[in-house]
């Protein structure tokens, strides 16, 4: 909790939230469905590069599912 309070509390002046990305799609599903589009934007652009954990074939999705549901895996 600590390390979570420093990104909303910056010495640099900069604010930071939380963004529940799922919880958003339910409340709120036109405002999701815009930060969805500005976030493949900023892809597009070069100006965003996630970090792909791993790439499985479909056939392993089981695997994949455990594994996230572990915490075996970073991001989402």
């Amino acid at each position: 909790f600590g390390r979570l309070a420093s990104f909303f509390l910056r010495p640099d002046g900069r604010k930071a939230s939380f963004y529940g990305i799922m919880f958003r799609k339910k409340s709120h599903p036109e405002e999701f469905h815009a930060d969805l589009r500005a976030l493949f934007e900023l892809h597009r652009a070069g100006r965003i590069d996630p970090l792909v954990a791993d790439v499985l074939p479909l056939e392993r999705a089981q695997e994949a599912l455990e594994r996230v549901e572990r915490g075996d895996v970073r991001g989402k």
